[in-house]
């Protein structure tokens, strides 16, 4: 297996010039959507498995606030929404090392973010997860004004274009991706042009 730290991270997408010329993140709060309760909430938090992937990437202490989103404070606590919270968490601190980052959580991701943008909790917001364009818009029909809100307040919201390509709704529906059987389907929230959608790349660790 080929594991990918930081530095791996910012030559692989290029970022090693900018980080080069003084622009590490510095000044600027990024907010990470997630389901998983990581930390008692509070303001700079120490996790011992993020602070161990920062030293042994050669990156400053991370500066990092735990939120909970939820009124009752119930959060989703299984080994994939724990993956989630720690991956993007760490990579958005490879790519910015110095940036401050507000983690915010709850049983429904798209709650976290209204909460994370109704409170202004930083500039940007980054949301991994989304589903079926047409079954996640009727489930909360309200979000996209959410995401214009975030617009009007400056605030940049990427989102995960997904896992399933053109099968995103069969992901939602039947939980499974091998073929689009419920229709071509794009994923929301990616889908919104409030939004940036992020997709992945694939490239040859051998060259």
């Amino acid at each position: 297996g080929h594991e990918l730290g930081p530095s791996d991270i910012q030559a692989i997408y290029d970022m090693t010039p900018l980080l080069n010329n003084g622009y590490s993140g510095q000044g600027t709060t990024i907010m990470i959507v997630g389901e998983y309760k990581l930390s008692t909430p509070g303001s700079n938090v120490t996790d011992a498995s993020i602070a161990a992937y920062r030293s042994l990437g050669g990156l400053p202490p991370i500066n990092l606030d735990v939120v909970s989103a939820s009124q009752n404070g119930s959060y989703t606590n299984n080994s994939d929404t724990e993956d989630e919270a720690y991956l993007d968490i760490e990579i958005a601190g490879a790519a910015a090392p110095n940036a401050k980052i507000v983690y915010v959580f709850d049983p429904d991701p798209l709650a976290a973010a209204t909460y994370a943008i109704d409170q202004d909790l930083g500039r940007v917001l980054s949301i991994s997860y989304g589903g079926c364009e047409s079954a996640d818009i009727q489930s909360d029909p309200g979000f996209e004004s959410t995401l214009v809100k975030a617009a009007s307040l400056g605030i940049t919201v990427v989102a995960s274009s997904g896992d399933s390509g053109a099968a995103g709704c069969d992901a939602t529906i039947a939980n499974t991706e091998t073929r689009a059987t419920y229709g071509i389907s794009v994923e929301y929230p990616a889908s919104s042009p409030n939004v940036t959608a992020v997709g992945g790349t694939e490239f040859d660790d051998t060259a």
